[in-house]
């Protein structure tokens, strides 16, 4: 037996609030975001977004909101959106997270868009501006594992070889790979934990 969607049960629970006259909060949204997100609904998601904005004060999109919604834009392949979402949250003076940009780099990787993954590598590494006032993101972001393997995974399939090779060794320069070697030969590496793309 199919388990029945989720996504639309969220929604009406969202207008039942509002015909109770409860008014939703941030966190509401974000849960309704969640849900439709998860299922693959990213249109109903940022049309969410888009009610939160209409909203109080206390329903304007937060960073949750904004980095739930990307994510549903991102498994959907929408990586425009995800990029348009991502820039409507540092208008709306949002800094952007670890987490929201990792959101990003996954809707990168799913559409394939190898010369966005790159710039926006060199953005949260602090590295290459991308004109988009984010020139603080070193300060507040920094890539870990989860936004190397992303980076590295868009960047092979585009056949990227040398801007591979200048991510791992920004990635090794940072500790966030190849710490260490105990290994017998300084020509051995331990890839033994390592995510696929990145081995």
């Amino acid at each position: 037996e199919e388990s029945e969607d989720l996504w639309p049960k969220a929604l009406d629970l969202l207008k039942q609030m509002d015909r109770d006259g409860v008014k939703p909060d941030g966190f509401c949204y974000s849960s309704a975001i969640n849900c439709c997100g998860a299922e693959g609904r990213w249109e109903e998601a940022c049309k969410l977004i888009e009610t939160m904005k209409k909203g109080g004060p206390k329903s304007r999109p937060n960073k949750v909101a904004y980095t739930s919604a990307i994510s549903a834009c991102g498994r959907a392949g929408q990586a425009s959106k995800a990029l348009e979402l991502f820039q409507n949250m540092r208008e709306d003076g949002l800094v952007a997270d670890r987490v929201a940009y990792n959101a990003l780099f996954s809707a990168l990787r799913v559409s394939e868009d190898a010369d966005k993954a790159y710039e926006l590598w060199g953005e949260i590494c602090g590295t290459r501006s991308t004109g988009s006032s984010m020139s603080t993101a070193r300060a507040i972001a920094s890539p870990d594992i989860i936004t190397l393997t992303d980076c590295i995974a868009t960047l092979s399939r585009a056949g990227y070889t040398r801007k591979m090779d200048e991510v791992f060794r920004q990635a090794v320069e940072r500790g966030i790979v190849l710490k260490g070697n105990d290994l017998d030969s300084h020509c051995e590496v331990d890839l033994s934990g390592l995510p696929f793309p990145v081995a």
